[in-house]
């Protein structure tokens, strides 16, 4: 129904007996797209991808930031290294970590030297796919247009839970 202005009369807009224009329904389920990235997944565990590592509020030399070592906390709360990945030349990494427990990530040269580590922890839900541009870029920041190198090489996440490969751990 419409009302028009100036007007206490409604005025009706489409007639169709058999439709609900309140409830929509789905007339055919939509296939997930099998591509990266999409939203949430019914996946025991989280995909964490960075753009450009680069793109960060800390200097880092161009070609210095080598790989990225994921924590999580103990049963103690004492930090606990569940893996190490490869970044790119671009800066871009692509890991799937633990859901629902918090998570610290560590930026290594090719020495093995820490070039930055979070002070905190964060959190990634179940089947949860993050993407940020960098590390603590800032949110006016935006990406450059460009599939990031870890993702030409491979869209299925370095597995960093500790856990086995057994085809149910999410990605693309």
């Amino acid at each position: 129904m419409l009302r028009k202005s100036n007007d206490a009369r409604l005025y009706s807009v489409a007639r169709e007996p058999e439709a609900n224009f309140v409830e929509p329904v789905v007339i055919a389920e939509r296939a997930i797209p099998n591509r990266h990235p999409s939203g949430l997944h019914d996946w025991p565990n989280a995909n964490l991808l960075c753009l450009n590592a680069y793109t960060s509020k800390y200097k880092f030399a161009a070609g210095s930031i080598h790989s990225v070592k994921v924590y999580i906390r103990d049963p103690a709360g004492a930090a606990k290294l569940l893996g190490e990945a490869p970044v790119e030349g671009d800066g871009s990494f692509f890991v799937q970590v633990p859901s629902d427990q918090p998570i610290q990530m560590e930026l290594l040269d090719a020495a093995g030297k820490t070039l930055k580590r979070e002070s905190g922890f964060f959190w990634a839900r179940r089947g949860e796919q993050r993407v940020c541009v960098g590390c603590h870029s800032g949110p006016e920041t935006s990406p450059e247009n460009a599939v990031p190198m870890t993702l030409l090489k491979s869209t299925i996440p370095v597995d960093l839970t500790g856990a086995h490969a057994d085809g149910t751990s999410g990605g693309h």
